[in-house]
């Protein structure tokens, strides 16, 4: 992941991270659907497919690592980084037990193909921030407030 940063940019890697999560979740949706549905059988290769699409969905997963070199680039002031690294996993935990909560509803309500597609839906947020990011502006604008703040804390 490292080398494709160096490589494309954290924008395009924001990019393939939240259509990753896209695809991989409207195939999961897909193909819950289509085993539950008796569509596709529930052994062999429907299986071997599901499995696959397990091994991109935690590969993909190592892709958090763009967000966090992206906040350390555009971070006012480093000591700033870990704190808000680390409120961002707590809130992850939270969301992640009303999701589980939320999605188990969903599950028994209206079938398991249901919550993969609203996980496809709320990974729209993941590519509107990508469509957000302006790395070059955004690490300017940091290192002037770097500076300004290295400026207010000598005159003190």
């Amino acid at each position: 992941v490292g080398k494709w940063m160096d490589r494309f940019g954290i924008r395009k890697m924001m990019f393939i991270e939240a259509f990753a999560f896209i695809f991989v979740y409207i195939l999961y949706g897909l193909a819950a659907w289509g085993i539950t549905a008796e569509l596709y059988p529930s052994q062999g290769l429907a299986v071997g497919a599901v499995y696959l699409l397990f091994i991109i969905d935690r590969l993909s997963m190592q892709m958090g690592m763009v967000r966090s070199v992206y906040l350390r680039s555009i971070a006012w002031d480093e000591n700033e980084v870990t704190a808000a690294l680390s409120t961002g996993v707590s809130l992850d935990h939270i969301v992640s037990i009303l999701a589980a909560v939320t999605g188990g509803f969903i599950w028994s309500r209206w079938g398991s193909h249901w919550v993969f597609f609203l996980a496809a839906l709320f990974s729209l947020g993941n590519l509107y921030v990508a469509i957000r990011v302006r790395p070059a502006e955004e690490k300017e604008a940091a290192e002037k407030m770097r500076l300004s703040l290295k400026e207010s804390q000598s005159v003190h």
